[in-house]
């Protein structure tokens, strides 16, 4: 049986982990251990680094690649003690009980977490802990108190040490509850990678990032300086003092300042003065500095380690990004030579040049945030995305076999939508039509009304009203009846499994439940398992019977109770088994080459320049249909450049 000792640290730095993430903060000169506590079965015990060395026993069993070691967030654990303490940890000789958390659709807070799964109070992290935070490992210009040592303050500091302590018997604790669901051994093997990946890094030019910073800081300087000319506002930064004086003007009709609203009124109104002001105000809007800033602060030797986080989407067990977030990246410039050509411009530091070169500079910027992810010097990316996955699985799925055989045969399905829309020929729906069936593909699959979908086309870019949107919503369930008939079967399957306490199935989707949680499980095709927790069946304001159970809230981020329905279970097992394929690949894909970044339904590897065709080869072999949906018309595009990009 497998050795596992249990690990938790307590760390001062000046650098805001928060901030600049657990890899750039345990890399940086301040960032010191404070305090070791471990847990090897029975035996409990903890360092004190303040007041002494490492223990001969703490060391043998972090170098002892044969002791499994088990930490809550153990990327921050691994990268603490390799970077500090300089002893190497392997993520195979590592286990995460928060990813394993997250596995099961719990909070990613241990905090939380614990609540979630009915901790015993002493066996909860104690509440305390963020104020002894505060006081012992942030510095006196964080806290605006002076910093307390284990010397100034004694008393808190047996506090602090008790803290450590019941961190790892709550982590214990958590682990103790989650084990009559253990993670699979492919979803390990995927952490482990995952942590390779994270700890590998994605490659970002340092010098481009600060020339781009550095000139978006005079613009907006420049910018700001006009607009207060033209105003003669106090702060024309300001919301309420901005809005108060376009109000002023009788062209102006608007009651917010969102980006879409001046949007809007630049569109409307004819006077130069409002145009020149509305056009100011909705560059300095434009979020490029903290996409640059972000990569600055969590960058470490051309480096951003700690970008992706596994199973950070909950349930669907989807990768979400951190720091500088890559899956919301602007879609920005398309060419290698455009964006070359903005490089050029950006790395000289002249923001007159630039203005001389480009109309919107902010707009520039802001166009070539993605491709301050760029490869080393000799070095290439080789890119390549499942094509319209969501697509592709839900109608595998759905089995909606008119669906599979038009992918099959290579044509589109977007434009396939605007064809029967609006009797056109396939070969002439433009970009704009293709684009607008998007939204309408991807959330009428999900169940959408006519309002849902006007707010998930807008969230994409798309405009449209109710009516338009409930005559898309209409045609789609007419064409797509398969759909409608999963989402009818899912929850069905669902509630006569909750009703029964027993165990149904509809298409290849089968529903259990688990009266050890209680727990409602999805099992997927892929094998993997989707988890519900403290499933009812309620009646909803119109006294009708709705499916709720425990979750984490997406908009309050708080574990509460949640409804869903035929649709969502539907989106659910859609975007996991998409999540699947990509897994899948990913792993295949790290047999032969060294991926630096994925995205949504893309990997990104990072080779030399002149391995590069052989590579791309290499992917496109890779990713192919895993074995458990091999009749799923799985494609791939892809491309190799310097800069990663859309």
């Amino acid at each position: 049986m497998t050795s596992t000792c249990s690990v938790d640290i307590e760390t001062y730095s000046s650098a805001e982990l928060i901030k600049v993430g657990a890899a750039a903060y345990a890399r940086h000169p301040s960032t010191r251990i404070l305090l070791i506590a471990c847990k090897f079965g029975a035996d409990l015990w903890q360092d004190d680094l303040t007041s002494g060395e490492l223990s001969a026993r703490t060391r043998a069993v972090l170098e002892d690649n044969a002791v499994v070691k088990v930490a809550w967030n153990a990327f921050f654990e691994r990268q603490l003690i390799a970077c500090v303490l300089g002893i190497p940890c392997p993520p195979t000789s590592w286990r995460c009980t928060q990813a394993h958390a997250m596995y099961l659709a719990l909070p990613a807070s241990l905090e939380k977490a614990g609540r979630a799964v009915g901790l015993k109070s002493e066996e909860q992290k104690l509440s305390s802990g963020k104020k002894l935070i505060r006081e012992f490992c942030k510095p006196e210009k964080k806290t605006g108190q002076p910093r307390k040592t284990p010397a100034s303050d004694p008393e808190d500091w047996k506090a602090m040490l008790e803290y450590n302590i019941q961190d790892v018997v709550a982590e214990e604790a958590i682990a103790e509850r989650l084990r009559p669901w253990p993670m699979p051994e492919v979803e390990r093997r995927m952490w482990e990678l995952d942590q390779a990946i994270n700890d590998r890094g994605i490659p970002v030019d340092d010098q481009f990032v600060a020339a781009a910073l550095q000139i978006d800081g005079e613009l907006r300087e420049k910018m700001t300086a006009r607009a207060t000319e033209l105003t003669g506002l106090e702060n024309c930064n300001s919301r309420d003092q901005m809005l108060k004086w376009l109000r002023t003007h009788d062209e102006i009709k608007t009651e917010t300042l969102t980006a879409d609203d001046v949007r809007r009124l630049l569109a409307e109104v004819t006077d130069p003065v409002l145009k020149e002001v509305l056009t100011i105000r909705l560059g300095l809007a434009r979020s490029a500095t903290a996409k640059y800033a972000a990569i600055e602060r969590s960058s470490c030797d051309g480096r951003v380690r700690g970008a992706l986080q596994f199973s950070g989407a909950s349930r669907t067990h989807r990768w979400a990004g951190r720091l500088v977030q890559p899956q919301n990246m602007a879609r920005g410039l398309s060419s290698d030579a455009d964006i070359a050509a903005a490089h050029a411009v950006i790395n000289a530091r002249d923001a007159g040049w630039m203005s001389l070169a480009y109309d919107d500079c902010i707009g520039t910027l802001a166009d070539t945030v993605r491709s301050a992810i760029s490869a080393p010097p000799g070095q290439t990316f080789v890119v390549r995305d499942y094509a319209s996955i969501e697509v592709v699985m839900l109608a595998w799925l759905a089995g909606d076999g008119e669906m599979l055989d038009t992918i099959r045969s290579g044509r589109d399905p977007y434009k396939e939508f605007i064809v029967a829309q609006r009797g056109i020929a396939y070969d002439d729906v433009t970009k704009a039509q293709r684009t607008y069936a998007k939204p309408v593909i991807l959330g009428c699959g999900y169940g959408l009304g006519g309002a849902g979908l006007v707010a998930y086309a807008g969230s994409m870019g798309v405009d449209m009203d109710e009516t338009e949107a409930w005559s898309a919503v209409r045609q789609y369930r007419e064409q797509r009846a398969a759909v409608p008939k999963l989402w009818r079967g899912l929850e069905k399957a669902a509630s006569k499994t909750i009703k029964r306490k027993s165990r149904y199935k509809f298409g290849g989707v089968q529903f259990e439940f688990d009266k050890r949680g209680p727990v409602l499980l999805m099992h997927l095709p892929s094998g993997r398992t989707l988890a519900y927790w403290h499933p009812r069946l309620e009646l909803d304001e119109q006294k009708r019977e709705q499916l709720t159970y425990d979750g984490m809230n997406q908009y309050t981020r708080q574990w509460s109770r949640i409804p869903t329905w035929g649709g969502k279970l539907v989106e659910n097992a859609t975007q996991s088994v998409a999540r699947d394929v990509l897994a899948h690949g990913l792993e295949a894909v790290s047999e032969n080459l060294e991926v630096v970044l994925h995205v949504h339904d893309e990997i990104v590897v990072c080779v030399p320049e002149e391995s590069a065709a052989d590579s791309d080869r290499v992917l496109e072999t890779k990713m192919g249909a895993p074995d458990w949906c091999l009749d799923a018309p799985i494609k791939t595009d892809g491309f190799i450049g310097r800069f990663y990009r859309k």
